[in-house]
């Protein structure tokens, strides 16, 4: 994806980013944040039951398993959306050294 002409930083103009790439970076990191914080806090839970050794195992098990499934489509989304940030700052340092 080619990004607009580099807009001058120095004369108050903002940099060039596609649209909602940002929003959608920040978004997709929160998500990302919160999920992997409520399994945290289920995994500490878990480990402070009253539990035989032998079940707080398997549900951990289980809860690795579930968090996995819930952040590996976050973790997806945010490696194809740094791919996108690379390839327009990539873009704007070429434009750079053109002009």
């Amino acid at each position: 994806m080619k990004s607009a002409p580099v807009r001058d930083a120095a004369a108050g103009q903002a940099p060039y980013y596609p649209p909602m790439l940002l929003p959608r970076l920040h978004e997709t990191l929160r998500e990302l944040v919160e999920a992997r914080g409520e399994f945290d806090y289920e995994s500490e839970t878990l480990m402070r039951a009253p539990l035989s050794p032998v079940l707080k195992a398997k549900l951990a098990k289980a809860l690795e398993l579930r968090r996995q499934q819930a952040c590996q489509p976050l973790e997806q989304r945010l490696r194809e959306l740094e791919k996108e940030l690379r390839a327009v700052i990539r873009d704007r340092r070429w434009d750079e050294k053109a002009s």
